[in-house]
Protein backbone atom coordinates (compact mmCIF):
# COMPACT_ATOMS: atom_id res chain seq x y z
CA UNK A 1 0.00 0.00 0.00
CA UNK A 2 1.27 3.67 -1.14
CA UNK A 3 2.51 5.06 2.43
CA UNK A 4 0.08 8.30 3.40
CA UNK A 5 1.61 11.34 3.80
CA UNK A 6 2.66 12.13 7.49
CA UNK A 7 -0.57 13.09 9.43
CA UNK A 8 -3.22 12.25 7.17
CA UNK A 9 -5.29 9.60 9.18
CA UNK A 10 -9.13 9.01 6.47
CA UNK A 11 -12.00 9.52 8.23
CA UNK A 12 -15.10 7.83 6.56
CA UNK A 13 -18.87 8.89 7.11
CA UNK A 14 -20.97 5.90 7.24
CA UNK A 15 -23.89 8.19 6.15
CA UNK A 16 -22.73 9.98 3.57
CA UNK A 17 -19.57 8.10 2.27
CA UNK A 18 -17.42 11.19 2.53
CA UNK A 19 -13.90 11.45 3.73
CA UNK A 20 -12.26 14.07 5.49
CA UNK A 21 -8.48 14.54 6.15
CA UNK A 22 -6.93 15.15 9.45
CA UNK A 23 -4.00 16.83 9.77
CA UNK A 24 -2.14 16.55 13.88
CA UNK A 25 -3.99 19.57 14.51
CA UNK A 26 -7.38 17.95 13.93
CA UNK A 27 -7.98 20.27 11.31
CA UNK A 28 -10.46 18.73 8.76
CA UNK A 29 -9.73 19.14 5.06
CA UNK A 30 -11.68 16.76 2.90
CA UNK A 31 -11.78 16.81 -0.93
CA UNK A 32 -10.03 20.26 -1.25
CA UNK A 33 -7.16 18.73 0.00
CA UNK A 34 -6.68 16.26 -3.03
CA UNK A 35 -7.94 19.09 -5.63
CA UNK A 36 -4.92 20.94 -5.09
CA UNK A 37 -2.09 18.29 -5.92
CA UNK A 38 -4.64 17.52 -8.84
CA UNK A 39 -4.59 21.08 -10.08
CA UNK A 40 -0.86 21.38 -9.87
CA UNK A 41 -0.16 18.62 -12.17
CA UNK A 42 0.06 20.99 -15.32
CA UNK A 43 3.58 22.15 -15.47
CA UNK A 44 2.08 25.52 -17.10
CA UNK A 45 -0.36 26.63 -14.46
CA UNK A 46 2.30 25.89 -11.43
CA UNK A 47 2.05 29.92 -10.79
CA UNK A 48 -1.30 30.06 -10.54
CA UNK A 49 -2.18 27.55 -8.48
CA UNK A 50 0.58 26.85 -6.31
CA UNK A 51 1.32 28.58 -3.17
CA UNK A 52 4.80 29.57 -1.56
CA UNK A 53 4.59 27.44 1.69
CA UNK A 54 4.65 24.28 1.07
CA UNK A 55 3.34 21.96 3.45
CA UNK A 56 5.16 18.39 4.33
CA UNK A 57 1.82 16.90 4.01
CA UNK A 58 1.22 18.06 0.73
CA UNK A 59 0.82 15.76 -2.02
CA UNK A 60 3.51 16.17 -4.94
CA UNK A 61 3.15 15.70 -8.45
CA UNK A 62 4.51 12.48 -8.90
CA UNK A 63 2.74 11.34 -5.74
CA UNK A 64 -0.78 11.43 -6.75
CA UNK A 65 -1.04 8.81 -9.25
CA UNK A 66 0.15 6.09 -6.32
CA UNK A 67 -2.29 7.77 -3.76
CA UNK A 68 -5.27 7.59 -6.01
CA UNK A 69 -4.66 3.76 -6.68
CA UNK A 70 -4.05 3.36 -3.35
CA UNK A 71 -8.04 5.07 -2.57
CA UNK A 72 -9.23 3.16 -5.68
CA UNK A 73 -7.96 -0.77 -3.27
CA UNK A 74 -9.07 1.06 -0.14
CA UNK A 75 -12.78 1.71 -1.43
CA UNK A 76 -13.61 0.19 -4.52
CA UNK A 77 -14.51 -3.12 -3.52
CA UNK A 78 -16.43 -2.18 -0.82
CA UNK A 79 -18.23 0.69 -3.39
CA UNK A 80 -17.57 3.57 -1.37
CA UNK A 81 -15.52 4.86 -4.06
CA UNK A 82 -18.50 7.12 -5.26
CA UNK A 83 -18.62 9.10 -1.89
CA UNK A 84 -14.65 9.37 -1.57
CA UNK A 85 -13.77 10.63 -4.94
CA UNK A 86 -16.91 12.29 -6.24
CA UNK A 87 -16.54 15.30 -4.58
CA UNK A 88 -13.21 15.65 -5.76
CA UNK A 89 -14.10 15.14 -9.15
CA UNK A 90 -17.11 17.66 -8.96
CA UNK A 91 -14.83 20.33 -7.48
CA UNK A 92 -12.25 19.84 -10.30
CA UNK A 93 -14.66 19.93 -12.95
CA UNK A 94 -16.42 22.97 -11.33
CA UNK A 95 -13.21 24.85 -10.79
CA UNK A 96 -13.77 28.75 -10.71
CA UNK A 97 -10.93 29.01 -13.16
CA UNK A 98 -13.10 26.91 -15.90
CA UNK A 99 -15.74 29.82 -15.64
CA UNK A 100 -13.54 33.19 -16.29
CA UNK A 101 -14.84 35.48 -18.87
CA UNK A 102 -11.73 35.15 -20.64
CA UNK A 103 -11.68 31.66 -21.05
CA UNK A 104 -8.70 30.38 -23.78
CA UNK A 105 -7.82 33.34 -23.62
CA UNK A 106 -6.73 33.65 -19.96
CA UNK A 107 -2.61 34.28 -20.07
CA UNK A 108 -2.29 32.32 -17.25
CA UNK A 109 -4.15 29.08 -19.20
CA UNK A 110 -5.92 28.41 -15.81
CA UNK A 111 -7.91 26.09 -17.66
CA UNK A 112 -5.19 23.65 -18.28
CA UNK A 113 -4.97 22.64 -14.67
CA UNK A 114 -8.59 21.32 -14.14
CA UNK A 115 -8.04 19.26 -17.67
CA UNK A 116 -4.41 17.88 -16.48
CA UNK A 117 -6.32 16.77 -13.19
CA UNK A 118 -9.03 15.13 -14.40
CA UNK A 119 -6.93 13.62 -17.23
CA UNK A 120 -4.94 11.62 -14.55
CA UNK A 121 -7.85 10.46 -12.95
CA UNK A 122 -10.04 8.70 -16.03
CA UNK A 123 -6.39 7.44 -16.54
CA UNK A 124 -7.20 4.98 -13.32
CA UNK A 125 -10.53 2.43 -14.71
CA UNK A 126 -12.52 2.51 -11.50
CA UNK A 127 -12.54 6.41 -11.22
CA UNK A 128 -13.78 6.59 -15.03
CA UNK A 129 -16.33 4.18 -14.83
CA UNK A 130 -17.51 6.08 -11.70
CA UNK A 131 -17.44 9.42 -13.06
CA UNK A 132 -19.95 8.42 -15.52
CA UNK A 133 -22.02 7.21 -12.39
CA UNK A 134 -22.19 10.52 -10.77
CA UNK A 135 -25.15 12.72 -10.10
CA UNK A 136 -23.89 15.74 -12.27
CA UNK A 137 -22.59 13.31 -15.41
CA UNK A 138 -26.47 13.95 -17.46
CA UNK A 139 -28.30 15.80 -15.17
CA UNK A 140 -31.53 17.53 -16.09
CA UNK A 141 -31.30 20.68 -17.82
CA UNK A 142 -32.60 23.16 -20.71
CA UNK A 143 -30.25 23.14 -23.98
CA UNK A 144 -28.59 26.49 -23.07
CA UNK A 145 -27.17 25.72 -19.55
CA UNK A 146 -26.70 21.65 -19.60
CA UNK A 147 -23.24 22.67 -20.83
CA UNK A 148 -23.12 24.48 -17.86
CA UNK A 149 -24.36 22.16 -15.13
CA UNK A 150 -23.16 19.17 -16.57
CA UNK A 151 -19.86 17.58 -15.28
CA UNK A 152 -17.59 18.01 -18.51
CA UNK A 153 -19.68 20.66 -19.73
CA UNK A 154 -17.30 23.21 -18.02
CA UNK A 155 -14.31 21.94 -19.81
CA UNK A 156 -16.80 20.86 -23.76
CA UNK A 157 -17.87 25.00 -23.04
CA UNK A 158 -14.64 26.50 -23.89
CA UNK A 159 -13.36 27.71 -27.13
CA UNK A 160 -12.72 30.81 -29.30
CA UNK A 161 -16.41 31.89 -30.35
CA UNK A 162 -16.38 35.86 -28.70
CA UNK A 163 -20.12 35.53 -28.39
CA UNK A 164 -19.57 32.99 -25.72
CA UNK A 165 -16.50 34.28 -24.02
CA UNK A 166 -16.69 38.13 -23.44
CA UNK A 167 -16.37 40.22 -20.26
CA UNK A 168 -17.89 43.34 -18.17
CA UNK A 169 -16.51 46.57 -19.36
CA UNK A 170 -15.12 48.14 -15.89
CA UNK A 171 -17.72 49.63 -13.62
CA UNK A 172 -16.75 53.39 -14.06
CA UNK A 173 -16.76 53.19 -17.64
CA UNK A 174 -20.27 51.48 -17.32
CA UNK A 175 -21.99 54.00 -14.94
CA UNK A 176 -20.52 57.14 -17.17
CA UNK A 177 -21.53 55.97 -20.67
CA UNK A 178 -23.91 52.94 -20.78
CA UNK A 179 -25.76 50.38 -19.05
CA UNK A 180 -23.96 47.98 -17.20
CA UNK A 181 -26.50 45.30 -17.37
CA UNK A 182 -25.75 45.31 -21.06
CA UNK A 183 -22.01 46.25 -22.07
CA UNK A 184 -19.27 43.60 -22.97
CA UNK A 185 -16.38 43.23 -24.32
CA UNK A 186 -14.72 40.53 -26.90
CA UNK A 187 -11.94 39.02 -24.66
CA UNK A 188 -10.42 36.71 -27.16
CA UNK A 189 -10.53 39.69 -29.65
CA UNK A 190 -9.10 41.61 -27.62
CA UNK A 191 -6.04 39.20 -26.21
CA UNK A 192 -5.51 38.35 -29.85
CA UNK A 193 -6.45 41.12 -32.51
CA UNK A 194 -6.21 44.38 -30.42
CA UNK A 195 -5.97 47.03 -33.50
CA UNK A 196 -5.79 45.03 -36.42
CA UNK A 197 -5.47 47.49 -38.86
CA UNK A 198 -2.22 49.18 -36.96
CA UNK A 199 -0.89 45.33 -37.53
CA UNK A 200 0.98 43.61 -39.98
CA UNK A 201 -0.60 40.48 -41.58
CA UNK A 202 2.10 38.44 -40.60
CA UNK A 203 1.67 39.24 -36.66
CA UNK A 204 -1.91 38.38 -36.98
CA UNK A 205 -1.33 35.14 -38.55
CA UNK A 206 0.91 34.45 -36.12
CA UNK A 207 -2.08 35.40 -33.41
CA UNK A 208 -4.29 32.83 -35.47
CA UNK A 209 -1.93 30.32 -34.91
CA UNK A 210 -1.74 30.34 -31.36
CA UNK A 211 -4.92 31.03 -30.73
CA UNK A 212 -5.71 27.65 -32.89
CA UNK A 213 -2.88 25.79 -31.52
CA UNK A 214 -4.37 26.40 -28.15
CA UNK A 215 -7.85 25.03 -29.31
CA UNK A 216 -6.31 22.04 -30.97
CA UNK A 217 -4.27 21.38 -27.35
CA UNK A 218 -7.93 21.67 -25.38
CA UNK A 219 -9.43 19.31 -28.24
CA UNK A 220 -6.94 16.74 -27.77
CA UNK A 221 -6.99 16.95 -24.17
CA UNK A 222 -11.17 16.30 -24.19
CA UNK A 223 -10.59 13.49 -26.98
CA UNK A 224 -8.32 11.79 -24.01
CA UNK A 225 -10.48 12.15 -21.40
CA UNK A 226 -13.57 10.50 -23.45
CA UNK A 227 -11.65 7.97 -25.06
CA UNK A 228 -10.12 6.39 -21.48
CA UNK A 229 -14.03 6.97 -20.14
CA UNK A 230 -15.22 4.67 -23.01
CA UNK A 231 -11.96 2.55 -22.29
CA UNK A 232 -12.75 2.09 -18.62
CA UNK A 233 -15.54 -0.47 -18.79
CA UNK A 234 -19.28 -0.99 -20.74
CA UNK A 235 -21.03 0.75 -18.37
CA UNK A 236 -18.63 3.73 -18.63
CA UNK A 237 -18.89 3.50 -22.56
CA UNK A 238 -22.63 3.76 -22.54
CA UNK A 239 -23.03 6.64 -20.66
CA UNK A 240 -20.68 8.91 -22.54
CA UNK A 241 -22.42 7.26 -26.09
CA UNK A 242 -25.87 8.74 -24.15
CA UNK A 243 -24.03 11.90 -23.17
CA UNK A 244 -23.30 12.14 -27.18
CA UNK A 245 -26.97 11.40 -27.46
CA UNK A 246 -28.55 13.49 -25.00
CA UNK A 247 -27.01 16.35 -26.19
CA UNK A 248 -27.90 15.89 -29.89
CA UNK A 249 -31.85 15.78 -28.65
CA UNK A 250 -31.26 18.86 -26.42
CA UNK A 251 -30.19 20.85 -29.40
CA UNK A 252 -32.23 19.80 -32.45
CA UNK A 253 -33.02 23.41 -33.04
CA UNK A 254 -30.05 24.58 -33.77
CA UNK A 255 -30.52 23.52 -37.25
CA UNK A 256 -33.30 25.77 -37.48
CA UNK A 257 -32.52 28.82 -40.02
CA UNK A 258 -33.14 31.39 -37.62
CA UNK A 259 -32.43 30.28 -33.75
CA UNK A 260 -32.40 32.35 -30.59
CA UNK A 261 -28.76 31.35 -30.07
CA UNK A 262 -29.17 31.88 -26.02
CA UNK A 263 -32.15 29.65 -26.56
CA UNK A 264 -29.44 26.15 -27.58
CA UNK A 265 -25.70 25.18 -26.71
CA UNK A 266 -23.06 27.25 -27.69
CA UNK A 267 -20.77 26.61 -30.89
CA UNK A 268 -17.90 26.32 -28.68
CA UNK A 269 -19.55 23.26 -26.58
CA UNK A 270 -20.82 21.84 -29.87
CA UNK A 271 -17.70 22.05 -31.96
CA UNK A 272 -15.87 20.44 -29.25
CA UNK A 273 -17.81 17.21 -28.90
CA UNK A 274 -18.12 16.77 -32.83
CA UNK A 275 -14.02 17.06 -32.63
CA UNK A 276 -14.21 14.55 -30.15
CA UNK A 277 -16.32 12.31 -31.93
CA UNK A 278 -14.64 12.83 -35.39
CA UNK A 279 -11.47 11.64 -33.54
CA UNK A 280 -13.52 8.48 -32.71
CA UNK A 281 -14.55 7.96 -36.34
CA UNK A 282 -10.58 7.89 -37.59
CA UNK A 283 -9.97 4.54 -37.46
CA UNK A 284 -12.66 3.15 -39.08
CA UNK A 285 -13.32 5.95 -41.54
CA UNK A 286 -9.29 6.26 -42.95
CA UNK A 287 -9.91 9.56 -44.14
CA UNK A 288 -5.94 9.57 -45.43
CA UNK A 289 -6.38 6.35 -46.90
CA UNK A 290 -3.22 5.07 -45.10
CA UNK A 291 -4.48 1.18 -45.73
CA UNK A 292 -6.23 1.23 -49.09
CA UNK A 293 -4.19 -0.57 -51.90
CA UNK A 294 -4.45 -1.52 -55.53
CA UNK A 295 -6.83 -4.52 -56.15
CA UNK A 296 -5.15 -7.50 -58.58
CA UNK A 297 -8.48 -9.07 -58.83
CA UNK A 298 -10.43 -6.38 -60.13
CA UNK A 299 -9.84 -2.50 -61.27
CA UNK A 300 -10.07 -0.10 -58.30
CA UNK A 301 -8.79 -0.28 -55.13
CA UNK A 302 -9.72 -1.86 -51.75
CA UNK A 303 -9.28 -1.94 -47.88
CA UNK A 304 -6.98 -3.35 -45.90
CA UNK A 305 -9.28 -2.39 -43.18
CA UNK A 306 -12.62 -3.48 -42.82
CA UNK A 307 -13.87 -1.91 -39.96
CA UNK A 308 -15.71 0.37 -42.16
CA UNK A 309 -17.82 -2.73 -43.05
CA UNK A 310 -18.92 -3.23 -39.78
CA UNK A 311 -21.31 0.37 -39.82
CA UNK A 312 -24.95 -0.86 -39.47
CA UNK A 313 -26.99 0.36 -42.58
CA UNK A 314 -30.19 -0.18 -40.56
CA UNK A 315 -29.06 1.94 -37.70
CA UNK A 316 -32.16 3.90 -37.50
CA UNK A 317 -34.14 1.10 -37.23
CA UNK A 318 -32.60 -0.74 -34.57
CA UNK A 319 -31.69 2.46 -31.94
CA UNK A 320 -33.42 4.50 -30.39
CA UNK A 321 -30.76 6.66 -29.23
CA UNK A 322 -31.44 9.23 -32.15
CA UNK A 323 -34.92 10.31 -33.45
CA UNK A 324 -35.40 11.20 -36.69
CA UNK A 325 -39.27 11.14 -35.92
CA UNK A 326 -39.17 15.65 -36.39
CA UNK A 327 -36.80 15.35 -39.50
CA UNK A 328 -37.43 16.28 -42.97
CA UNK A 329 -37.48 13.29 -44.99
CA UNK A 330 -36.92 13.25 -48.63
CA UNK A 331 -38.53 10.59 -50.67
CA UNK A 332 -40.41 8.58 -47.87
CA UNK A 333 -43.66 9.46 -46.19
CA UNK A 334 -44.33 8.85 -42.19
CA UNK A 335 -46.14 5.63 -42.18
CA UNK A 336 -43.52 4.43 -45.28
CA UNK A 337 -41.04 5.48 -42.89
CA UNK A 338 -42.14 3.82 -39.75
CA UNK A 339 -43.15 0.56 -42.24
CA UNK A 340 -39.25 0.36 -42.71
CA UNK A 341 -38.53 0.80 -39.28
CA UNK A 342 -40.95 -2.14 -37.97
CA UNK A 343 -39.29 -4.61 -41.14
CA UNK A 344 -35.98 -4.05 -39.87
CA UNK A 345 -36.15 -3.34 -36.19
CA UNK A 346 -35.34 -7.03 -35.01
CA UNK A 347 -32.35 -7.91 -34.38
CA UNK A 348 -29.65 -10.86 -32.49
CA UNK A 349 -27.70 -7.88 -31.02
CA UNK A 350 -27.66 -4.13 -30.16
CA UNK A 351 -25.79 -2.22 -32.85
CA UNK A 352 -21.86 -2.17 -32.15
CA UNK A 353 -19.98 0.77 -30.96
CA UNK A 354 -18.99 1.83 -34.79
CA UNK A 355 -22.17 2.20 -35.37
CA UNK A 356 -23.38 4.35 -32.83
CA UNK A 357 -20.24 6.88 -32.99
CA UNK A 358 -20.68 7.04 -37.22
CA UNK A 359 -24.18 7.97 -36.26
CA UNK A 360 -23.48 9.87 -33.40
CA UNK A 361 -21.37 11.84 -35.55
CA UNK A 362 -23.47 12.40 -38.66
CA UNK A 363 -25.72 13.80 -36.33
CA UNK A 364 -23.54 16.15 -34.26
CA UNK A 365 -22.49 17.54 -37.93
CA UNK A 366 -25.26 19.17 -38.39
CA UNK A 367 -26.28 20.53 -35.47
CA UNK A 368 -22.50 21.30 -34.46
CA UNK A 369 -19.98 22.37 -37.43
CA UNK A 370 -22.66 23.33 -40.46
CA UNK A 371 -24.20 25.57 -38.02
CA UNK A 372 -21.29 27.30 -36.63
CA UNK A 373 -20.43 27.98 -40.15
CA UNK A 374 -24.12 28.99 -41.26
CA UNK A 375 -23.47 31.79 -38.78
CA UNK A 376 -20.23 32.76 -39.29
CA UNK A 377 -20.65 33.27 -43.15
CA UNK A 378 -24.08 35.38 -41.90
CA UNK A 379 -22.49 37.23 -40.08
CA UNK A 380 -19.20 38.02 -42.80
CA UNK A 381 -22.24 38.83 -45.27
CA UNK A 382 -23.46 41.12 -42.25
CA UNK A 383 -20.32 42.81 -41.93
CA UNK A 384 -19.97 43.35 -45.63
CA UNK A 385 -22.84 45.49 -45.88
CA UNK A 386 -21.75 47.05 -42.95
CA UNK A 387 -18.31 47.90 -44.92
CA UNK A 388 -19.94 49.18 -47.45
CA UNK A 389 -22.55 51.21 -45.98
CA UNK A 390 -19.98 53.32 -43.62
CA UNK A 391 -17.49 53.92 -46.86
CA UNK A 392 -20.69 55.29 -49.09
CA UNK A 393 -21.41 57.48 -45.90
CA UNK A 394 -17.42 58.66 -45.54
CA UNK A 395 -17.23 59.20 -49.29
CA UNK A 396 -20.78 61.24 -49.98
CA UNK A 397 -21.51 64.30 -47.57
CA UNK A 398 -25.24 64.28 -48.98
CA UNK A 399 -26.34 62.13 -46.25
CA UNK A 400 -25.76 64.71 -43.75
CA UNK A 401 -29.34 65.63 -42.61
CA UNK A 402 -30.97 63.21 -44.50
CA UNK A 403 -33.51 60.02 -42.74
CA UNK A 404 -32.01 56.91 -42.33
CA UNK A 405 -34.66 55.26 -44.26
CA UNK A 406 -34.74 57.80 -47.13
CA UNK A 407 -30.87 56.74 -47.45
CA UNK A 408 -31.55 53.06 -47.51
CA UNK A 409 -34.15 53.74 -50.16
CA UNK A 410 -31.97 55.75 -52.22
CA UNK A 411 -28.70 53.06 -52.44
CA UNK A 412 -30.58 49.72 -51.48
Amino acid sequence: MFPQPAGWVFRLNPVTYSYSILLNDRRPLGPPELVAPLLSLSALTGPLLSSTATSANTLGPTEVEPFLQDLVKRFEPDNEIDGVLGPVVTQLCFHESLFRPEGLAGGDGSWRAAMSGLEALVNIKPIATMITRLQYWEPEATPPTFERVSLLGPLLRLGVFDREWVSRIPEYLQKSVFDSSLVVQPSIANTYYSKPKDRSQNDIASSTASLRGTLKSLQGSLFNIFNALVRASPESREAVLQYFARVISLNVRRAGMQVDPDSVASDCFMVNLQAILLRFCEPFMDANYTKVRPSPASPGWETDDKKIDRIDSAYYAHSSRIDLKEETRISATSNEAEEWRQKNAIVAAPPNFISDVFYLTLAMNHYGYQKTISTCEDLAKQYDEMSRHLEMLEGDGRWRGVSAIAIHATHY
